[in-house]
């Protein structure tokens, strides 16, 4: 039953728009929390029989969440020698606090980040639920099926809330606030994309590629639909996650991971059954936005951004490999010769020009077609490339063939 009082509500007037930020835990429960709480304290003070700190290396994704959650090398000394006298966790303080810290970061974020979702409107209310359960592969989730224009739904691993929120600040005074302001910036950026009608069109083409298989099973590999998602995702979930990374000092780009993520997705193309396509995406793709989709589009977007860049200055900064201004005209055999490097962050004038540019985009293959474009203005080969159109193109063909029809229900 919905419980009023584990509802936590914060109010702020934007310009001209009144925004209401509701926070509600009766998904996060007390005894939740204090596992939770019990948990980091154990970890940070490497207590408990048996109890050995594990290296994130050789743990599974979930896990390396789950330690990632609490553990903070930075203020580890500090909490080992506070963590001595007892402490026993407050639910009612924890939310009280929580829901003012993650009040303050969404106000904060429509002020300066995406002051798009709040113009012209005069009332937007956000919903989002605290929930005792790690959420698969994120720590946050935009609910766009409860999402209107006027009200914007999300989850929030409440696990994270305690172990980087409230545990940091009972011992070491502060908060992971980069973590909060990433994670909030990143979902409401898909609210955006959800205002352009991206998730109902995704959802109608997948719809017509069921209908078509089932007609015409062997038309298509089983693939199709997986591939498909992953094309969406690369706009929807690099836009976001360039967005949320916009603050970066650096953007490092890893060409050999590139590579393999390009390799995964011819044999992901040509695989015939729908199950093991789910498979190959859920193990390769659905990750972080250091691997899968979520990397590859982000760095589609800061190509483009590059290219902005370009149209303004002569040169970029190369953060790697002896820190030198590289000509834009030598960026091409520059990156030819280094399988990683990590060049300057966008300034945040091109930053806003390429967004404003990005955000147009209501369809994956404009954003392909983009970012062909800025290839070509700044000289890469296809060997540099991502996912270009003649490569896009190439996984069409594996996994659809030439069959007309195909191609005009997918590519609309």
């Amino acid at each position: 039953m919905f419980n009023l009082f584990s509802t936590q509500t914060n109010q702020a007037t934007i310009g001209e728009t009144n925004v209401t930020v509701k926070v509600q835990f009766s998904k996060y429960s007390a005894s939740w929390f204090n596992s939770d709480f019990q948990l980091a304290t154990q970890i940070n003070s490497k207590k408990g029989k048996g109890f050995k700190l594990p290296e994130e290396s050789n743990l599974k994704f979930r896990q390396v969440q789950r330690y990632e959650i609490f553990y903070r090398k930075f203020y580890h000394k500090r909490i080992q020698q506070q963590i001595k006298t007892p402490f026993n966790p407050d639910y009612d303080e924890f939310k009280r606090f929580c829901a003012t810290v993650l009040s303050q970061r969404i106000f904060y974020i429509l002020k300066t980040a995406l002051p798009q979702l709040i113009t012209g409107r005069k009332e937007l209310i956000i919903n989002l639920y605290a929930v005792n359960k790690y959420l698969e592969n994120d720590l946050a989730a935009y609910v766009y099926s409860n999402s209107t224009d006027k009200a914007i739904e999300m989850e929030f691993s409440g696990s994270a809330l305690t172990g980087r929120i409230y545990f940091l600040w009972v011992y070491a005074h502060k908060v992971d606030a980069s973590f909060l302001e990433r994670t909030l910036t990143h979902e409401l950026e898909h609210h955006l994309e959800h205002r352009k009608g991206m998730y109902l069109k995704e959802e109608e083409t997948l719809k017509n590629i069921a209908e078509f298989m089932q007609l015409n099973p062997e038309a298509w590999k089983g693939s199709f639909p997986a591939l498909f998602e992953v094309w969406c995702n690369l706009y929807a979930e690099g836009l976001a996650t360039f967005v949320e990374n916009r603050k970066a000092n650096q953007v490092e780009i890893d060409f050999k991971q590139v590579q393999k993520l390009k390799l995964g997705l011819i044999k992901l193309s040509l695989l015939n059954k729908k199950s093991d396509a789910e498979k190959l995406v859920e193990k390769e793709f659905r990750s972080t936005a250091e691997s899968g989709e979520y990397y590859l589009g982000r760095l589609m977007c800061y190509f483009i951004g590059l290219s902005f860049l370009k149209q303004k200055k002569t040169e970029v900064l190369v953060l790697s490999q002896g820190k030198l201004k590289l000509p834009f005209t030598e960026l091409g055999l520059f990156l030819e010769k280094h399988s990683s490097v990590k060049l300057e962050q966008l300034n945040e004038e091109t930053f806003k020009e390429a967004y404003a540019k990005l955000s147009q985009i209501k369809h994956h293959r404009e954003f392909i077609a983009l970012y062909t474009k800025a290839c070509q203005e700044l000289g890469l080969k296809d060997s540099l490339r991502i996912v270009d159109t003649k490569f896009y193109h190439k996984l069409l063909n594996n996994a659809a063939g030439s069959y007309k029809h195909c191609r005009e229900v997918v590519m609309g």
